[in-house]
């Protein structure tokens, strides 16, 4: 399944490229030198600001933008954390570190993320990027595009991301800058090392440069976390008295998994730049990049399973339907440790040309190669046993009380082999791009250019997936299937005792562990065929991409009376090719073949079929852009274009299987036939520029999502009759497209440094207000397939959450500086459809960050970091309230020296 792109193409583009600036750069003399100019350098947190309000200024489109403090030193710990603090911009994370960006209600996955303009390798299924692999000390400044122009690369519904690296020649001379830093995790109480340098200099007469950068972490944490699995609409026997069952439907809460997760992280960041300027007209960029992740887990897990057709003594359900009390006897109950190893390695390789080849005409050619392979390693390894548990969700409480009557969790002879299950994924994502652009200066009146270009981009994404499925209850899985006796010596007991201190409440705090490598070690010496891997082919899949886009671009500039105003108008024709490759399964109604629906596994699925699907699509995208100076310090915008976003690799493959059991019979999987999300967009902002640095701005933005894709689930009729029960009805839980949606809002924004008494201090806040519709309008029916219970119908795309601000105090003054930050969210919508048929939602979070740093010398300064200083941990639900994960990542706090020569 791994494939990768043949590395001529690349020598032959770079041939191609060094052939055309060396025959443009033949009629020009190497002997021009270029003037000295002054370099006076402004760094901090104040410098940072008015520098990205610049850039916002300067900008012919709606534009914000993030700017390092320093070379090498870049705001917060994490670029996502850094955009946080950009109005429409908020983050998700993950084990508490910012990994994937929304801006304006739309997620990761709508969000083009390029590092110099190009787009990295990733090795997830989809598009988003993982913030979390790039070192910040890589970064210069990250500018997040809301409203496309014609030569901006496609893909970004909710904005373009350009994160740009440091470069030698816009840093003439010679510049070392060295920092390390030590940071703790309150929960693990584990101090963890940060180091990270940069080396630029300069030569030749500054014409050519070099910059080389590193940047490692090696981070050790604890993550306590609560996940309930989606609550499924399923009938139980239920039994007050203890003597007869009933039948009673309800949508029951899924298996409770309390687990505590112990991560240790490293990442090795390598990033090197060479520069040459023969002339003061042509400027020939090299860069690499080199990203090594390693991520190592150990989770240490109890969980309740609830069977369908169990027993439930003294029940109680509310009036949405969910069973919100009861006792479970004689209940199937695991403890877990899950081993979990991730290793990655992305590279990256760029040839950038930018050519003035007559006072008209200027060009720029870019090639770049981009690739990224990981293996990960995910065993589950479960020790089972048979006992009573109770929940009672009606505590008030954010956990349930969960609680064991006479069994002790920590007493290792409750517990027999169980399940045995080891996976392992090996992922491949290649890019390759070349990209040419040609501005031509007309200089007409107020017709001042005209730009066109090319961009074309090949891209190959694999995943091999393995498994042990056929052995995974070699040992024990059902209550009819006897289990394997385990030593007491395996187990040890459980090594925390701040086990979700934060949350009160009668719920597991400890439970017997062991170590993995032994109870696979005894497991296999009991079957060795358990180890045994072999291809999963639900989930392995290839997906080959070609993309090539045209653009031509007008731009016009002059004066309404006294006053400045441009524009620039220009249409981008994309084709998209994709042709992926995977294995396939369907539904084959029968009704011969149904005997015993009372959860047996039916025997109308269709054979497994290898398959391979092309899809091409193509558009065109406008756009238009205005710009008004109002006043000298009063600018106007409006802007409007058609926007897209491919849809993810592994939902557009042609991947399915079915789900065969009575209680949850549907079929999931891609849709090779899935068309781009396409949306239309406006702006009107209104931008102060005042002094001092000061600044605000007002913008109104619409989205008008005319192509969706959504995953809510539709109904398949199998056209059979349970006898007693009604109409058996499947449930068809693929990808497809829909209407879309709309998501309107309004964005505030403002800048503010005090003078007189109040001289370094400042104050930096924005707002955000959304209101979404979507193209979805659905029912639900139930788990069983045998009745219907309504569900609020979601509203929203996505990522979208009504409200969310920023407020961001800061002192700077004689070599000291402090920020104090506070980032919130409202309830936002974490999925449409997240399990059950029902949407997941996360709720309402708030953090408060802070920064100090403090100069000992010219060249030197200590420096200081606090990330979720009141412990805040993330809530997700689903509707009515329904808690499904609870996480704490805990506060992080750091210090650390920086030197800079």
């Amino acid at each position: 399944m791994t494939t990768k792109f043949v590395k001529n193409k690349i020598c032959q583009a770079i041939l191609t490229s060094s052939t055309l600036v060396a025959v443009s750069l033949s009629s020009f003399s190497f002997a021009n030198e270029l003037e000295e100019t002054e370099i006076i350098e402004v760094r901090g947190i104040r410098a940072s600001l008015i520098k990205a309000m610049d850039v916002k200024r300067s900008a012919d489109s709606v534009v914000d933008a993030i700017t390092a403090e320093d070379i090498g030193k870049f705001p917060d710990q994490n670029v996502a954390e850094s955009l946080q603090r950009i109005s429409g911009v908020t983050i998700d994370r993950s084990n508490g570190e910012g990994t994937g960006v929304t801006v304006r209600g739309f997620g990761p996955a709508f969000n083009a993320v390029r590092y110099n303009n190009r787009l990295i390798a990733t090795t997830n299924t989809g598009r988003d990027f993982d913030f979390q692999v790039l070192a910040p000390e890589l970064i210069s400044g990250v500018q997040i595009h809301k409203s496309p122009t014609a030569d901006l690369v496609e893909g970004g519904i909710g904005s373009t991301i350009n994160m740009e690296g440091a470069r030698p020649l816009s840093n003439p001379g010679t510049t070392l800058v060295g920092s390390a830093k030590m940071t703790q995790q309150s929960i693990s109480e584990q101090w963890s090392p940060r180091l990270s340098g940069l080396f630029s200099t300069t030569f030749n007469d500054d014409t050519m440069g070099l910059l080389f950068a590193a940047a490692y972490d090696d981070r050790e944490t604890r993550i306590d976390r609560l996940d309930i699995q989606a609550g499924a609409y399923a009938y139980r026997k239920v039994d007050s008295d203890g003597v007869d069952g009933k039948d009673l439907f309800g949508r029951h809460p899924g298996k409770p998994n309390f687990t505590a997760e112990v991560e240790n992280r490293e990442r090795l960041s390598l990033a090197g730049t060479f520069q040459w300027r023969p002339t003061a007209d042509h400027t020939i960029t090299f860069d690499t990049m080199l990203i090594d992740f390693g991520n190592f887990q150990t989770r240490y897990g109890v969980q309740f399973s609830p069977e369908g057709g169990t027993v439930r003594l003294n029940p109680v359900l509310d009036d949405n339907g969910t069973f919100v009390k009861f006792n479970a006897p004689n209940n199937p109950n695991d403890v877990e440790v899950r081993p979990f190893q991730d290793d990655t390695e992305t590279t990256m390789f760029g040839l950038n040309w930018q050519g003035t080849l007559s006072d008209q005409l200027s060009v720029e050619l870019d090639i770049a190669y981009s690739e990224a392979e990981n293996v990960n390693r995910k065993d589950q390894l479960t020790p089972g046993a048979f006992f009573e548990y109770t929940l009672d969700s009606t505590t008030g409480n954010t956990i349930p009380d969960i609680q064991t009557p006479g069994t002790n969790l920590e007493d290792p002879s409750l517990f027999q082999a169980h399940f045995v299950g080891l996976r392992e994924q090996q992922r491949d994502d290649s890019v390759f791009e070349l990209r040419f652009d040609v501005d031509y200066a007309v200089d007409m009146g107020m017709f001042e250019s005209v730009q066109a270009g090319v961009y074309q981009s090949e891209r190959e994404k694999s995943q091999l997936a393995l498994s042990n499925q056929p052995t995974w209850c070699r040992l024990g899985c059902s209550r009819n299937t006897s289990k394997v006796d385990l030593p007491n010596s395996l187990f040890k007991p459980f090594p925390f005792d701040n086990y979700m201190e934060q949350e009160p409440g009668n719920f597991p705090r400890a439970w017997v562990t062991f170590d993995p490598n032994e109870f696979l070690a005894l497991a296999t010496n009991i079957d060795p065929e358990i180890a045994n891997l072999a291809q999963s082919d639900r989930e392995s899949f290839e997906t080959k991409e070609d993309s090539t886009s045209l653009y031509a671009r007008a731009n016009f500039s002059g004066d309404l009376g006294t006053q400045a105003w441009s524009a620039n108008i220009g249409l981008r024709y994309v084709s998209l090719e994709r042709t992926t490759s995977g294995t396939a399964q369907d539904l084959v109604f029968n009704s011969s073949t149904i005997e015993n629906p009372g959860g047996a596994n039916l025997n109308f699925i269709g054979e497994k079929e290898s398959l391979s699907v092309s899809k091409d699509f193509s558009t065109v995208l406008p756009s238009l852009n205005i710009r008004y100076d109002v006043t000298d310090d009063l600018v106007a915008r409006f802007a409007a274009s058609k926007v897209m976003t491919a849809p993810g690799m592994f939902a557009s493959s042609v991947q399915s299987s079915v789900n065969g059991n009575f209680e949850n019979f549907s079929i999931s999987g891609s849709n090779p036939h899935l068309e781009p999300f396409q949306a239309n967009q406006v702006d009107l902002s209104l931008e102060y520029y005042g002094e001092n640095g000061n600044g605000a701005s007002v913008g109104l933005f619409s989205k008008d999502i005319t192509t969706g894709i959504t995953q809510v689930s539709t109904n398949l009729d199998t056209g059979y009759d349970v006898p007693g029960l009604g109409r058996l009805l499947a449930i068809d839980n693929r990808f497809q497209n829909n209407d879309g949606g709309k998501i309107t809002g309004l964005e505030l924004a403002g800048l503010y440094n005090f003078a007189g008494m109040l001289d370094g201090y400042g104050i930096q806040a924005n707002y955000t207000y959304a209101d979404s519709s979507s193209g979805d309008n659905t029912t639900e029916t139930d788990q069983s397939r045998l009745a219907t219970f309504a569900l609020p119908t979601e509203d929203g795309v996505e990522g979208f959450a009504k409200y969310s601000y920023n407020i961001i105090g800061f002192y700077e003054k004689e070599g000291f500086g402090i920020r104090l930050a506070y980032n919130w969210r409202d309830r936002f919508i974490y999925r449409a459809n997240g399990g059950g048929n029902d949407a997941q939602y996360g709720r309402a979070y708030g953090q408060w960050d802070l920064n100090a740093s403090y100069d000992l010398s010219e060249k030197v300064s200590m420096f200081f970091e606090g990330i979720n200083l009141t412990d805040e941990g993330t809530i997700r639900e689903q509707s009515f309230g329904r808690v499904f994960q609870v996480e704490y990542a805990g506060r992080r706090i750091g210090a650390g020296i920086r030197a800079r020569f």
